[in-house]
């Protein structure tokens, strides 16, 4: 594979670091040594055995995630708690089992010969982990592994959760013919209740993709834009270009990020562009991700030097050194999708 010195150099770095600290706990995740990390989910498929392959990086260096029945594996997102603990959460490559990974050990939520499971939509809510997805082409919420139905009508998914003052609000989608979207929205007052079904307040036909709560504010990002949920009012317009992922700095700042009409990645902090995190020098430099310490910014992108390179993973941070995620040889269609710090 193929890297700009800049980025190499770079990665030499951080490992150098990293392997400087205290030794890791559970494989590669670090131990509580008062540092932050910075983790991140993706997958890859692998031309050596004609299979997609989960994986995660702690400081750039990366772990793949096996299936029990040595299937394929896609990453949907990734959460790390306050003990260190790594929780990767994902599907099998067709979509017939929704599972999640913690410190690399797999947990089947939910297994169908029918394509039609999920497991993207994560929060931990004191000590309750709540995952958000579908089985059996159902939408569910899984509270501590128990699966919780939400609706009864097939091709039913959810997309997004928060907790709020409501309760827990988790915002959907439902299909009939798996071409024409509309939202859903159910809401668990409580973690003990029957979910109930209520109209969503954005438009029928925009489906919020993630829900972060602002104290006061609920956040809803769409194809289209950052929505104030409740006020129902666009914030952030994502007209000529594709957002893929929003986050909330300490001080109430809302950092959006994706790719321009070039290819090139982009952010906006509270809907003004900001160049600090411009990647020059390659063809494709999309923003995947983003995620907040504090004030401090991550962002998760894949980078491609020029038409004939490999395209790999990267991550920049606070001191804008872009740093990659090494991806193993023989493989492709790699692809960067969660990240976190802690």
């Amino acid at each position: 594979m193929r890297h700009s010195t800049i980025l190499c150099a770079a990665m030499a770095a951080i490992l150098s670091t990293a392997s400087c600290s205290k030794e890791p706990q559970n494989g590669n995740i670090p131990a509580n040594d008062g540092k932050k990390h910075v983790y991140a989910a993706g997958h890859y498929y692998s031309n050596t055995d004609s299979r997609y392959h989960a994986c995660y990086w702690v400081d750039g260096v990366r772990t793949d995630l096996k299936d029990k029945d040595g299937n394929q594996t896609l990453a949907e997102n990734i959460h790390v708690d306050e003990k260190g603990n790594v929780y990767v959460f994902g599907v099998n490559g067709s979509y017939t089992k929704a599972c999640y990974w913690k410190n690399g050990v797999q947990t089947i939520l939910g297994q169908y010969e029918e394509s039609g499971a999920s497991a993207g939509s994560v929060i931990f809510s004191g000590d309750h982990m709540i995952i958000g997805g579908r089985d059996n082409a159902k939408a569910c919420v899984w509270i501590d592994g128990k699966k919780i139905p939400v609706c009864t009508e097939k091709w039913s998914s959810v997309n997004s959760m928060a907790m709020t003052d409501e309760g827990l609000v988790c915002e959907g989608s439902l299909t009939t013919d798996l071409t024409n979207f509309f939202n859903r929205k159910w809401v668990l007052k409580t973690l003990d209740s029957e979910p109930d079904s209520e109209s969503s307040t954005l438009s029928s036909t925009r489906i919020a993709n993630k829900l972060l709560w602002g104290g006061s504010t609920l956040y809803a990002m769409a194809s289209d834009g950052i929505y104030d949920y409740y006020g129902n009012s666009r914030i952030l317009n994502a007209s000529g270009w594709k957002l893929n992922d929003f986050a909330i700095k300490e001080d109430g700042t809302v950092i959006s990020v994706g790719m321009d009409h070039d290819f090139k990645g982009i952010l906006f902090e509270n809907g003004t562009k900001s160049n600090k995190y411009k990647l020059d020098g390659f063809s494709y430099s999309c923003f995947n991700a983003v995620a907040t310490d504090g004030n401090d910014i991550y962002v998760l992108g894949n980078m491609q030097e020029n038409s004939a390179a490999d395209v790999t993973g990267y991550v920049i941070g606070p001191d804008l050194i872009p740093v990659v995620l090494p991806f193993p040889e023989n493989t492709n269609s790699h692809t960067t999708i969660s990240i976190t710090v802690r």
